[in-house]
């Protein structure tokens, strides 16, 4: 059957959205590699439960860092591998619109079409993720009035400015989800001598992370620095706060920064239409409430912010066919790559 997919490659997670079916694929975006052989064992979740856990003999590891593919051929079996796993009918070179980072270089564009060109491909289009974001978000991206997208994902943060089905102005920053862990792991290693792994890390910041007091807690558990045995500590969402407050408050910066460069056109619009905070990272309690604080601007999360990115690449499938044609007044959000 012929059909149109989407296809959301992010540093955590794989997303694939098809049509009328919605989310088929979401997965988290890890490769198990034996390394004694340079086989793969595991992929998404098999491979994700294995975080930490592992002998020296096996590398678990993402191979997309910060919204860009390091090793495509690992990027390449795990697709594969991901699509196996799901029943969707005998799809015959399907077309496919692949999420891209603002500011992608060609060679980094090469590598997505080659991941993704090993399920079998007709045609693959590439729509910037913020626009995708903020198409899944329900912002009408082709009128020409301005908006504000904030996607803050696992590797990258994407502040953009989005007016006509094109991004106006756009700054990406290497501070986001995956940065929090790493903050959370120097944060109590330094202040509560506890050395603990990434996946714990992330698993705190899910149960308590905010940057608002809740008078939460949750239980670490890690190796003490001085003797390296096993702990468990009560680690509240104060010290995390504490602890991801620098990066958050960078993240912040940079949203004042964009909205001094805009034209008064747009900071008219967006004055009056606010921020919509996109991405997993939109979660983290009170986040939406600090930007507001700081920025005067109402800010908006979308009911499924994770998801916005695939759900809205999934919703430009509708304008593949008319990438071709040239409408007065339409400006189409894909670009033809392979």
């Amino acid at each position: 059957m012929k059909l149109d997919i989407a296809i959301d490659l992010g540093s955590n997670r794989i997303r694939v959205y098809v049509l009328n079916k919605g989310i088929i694929i979401n997965e988290p975006a890890v490769v198990a590699l034996n390394l004694d052989t340079n086989e793969i064992i595991a992929v998404g979740r098999d491979a994700y439960k294995m975080l930490g856990r592992t002998s020296d003999k096996i590398d678990v590891f993402y191979p997309v860092e910060r919204g860009v593919i390091s090793d495509f051929e690992f990027v390449e079996e795990m697709i594969l591998r991901l699509f196996k796993k799901v029943d969707i009918g005998k799809i015959v070179m399907p077309r496919v619109i692949a999420c891209i980072p603002s500011g992608i270089t060609e060679l980094e564009k090469k590598a997505v079409v080659s991941s993704i060109s090993v399920i079998g491909v007709r045609k693959i289009y590439f729509i910037e993720k913020s626009i995708a974001s903020a198409i899944g978000s329900g912002l009408d991206t082709e009128s020409s009035k301005g908006h504000m997208i904030v996607s803050i994902g696992g590797g990258i943060s994407e502040i953009s400015i989005i007016s006509l089905n094109g991004v106006v102005s756009s700054k990406t920053l290497k501070i986001a989800g995956n940065q929090f862990d790493i903050d959370i792991m120097k944060y109590v290693k330094k202040n509560r001598n506890l050395i603990i792994g990434k996946k714990t890390a992330e698993t705190a910041k899910i149960a308590i992370g905010g940057v608002y007091s809740r008078r939460m807690s949750f239980d670490l558990k890690g190796r003490r620095v001085l003797d390296g045995l096993p702990q468990r500590i009560s680690f509240s969402d104060e010290e995390l706060k504490e602890a991801i407050m620098d990066s958050i408050s960078i993240i912040i910066n940079e949203i004042e920064a964009i909205l001094r460069q805009i034209p008064p056109e747009l900071s008219a619009d967006i004055c009056l239409e606010g921020i919509t905070l996109t991405g997993g990272s939109a979660l983290i309690y009170g986040l939406n409430k600090l930007i507001e604080k700081r920025t005067g601007l109402k800010v908006r999360i979308p009911s499924d912010p994770q998801n916005c990115a695939a759900i809205g690449a999934g919703i430009s499938t509708k304008y593949i066919d008319t990438l071709e044609k040239r409408e007065y007044g339409k400006v189409n959000p894909l670009s033809y790559e392979y």
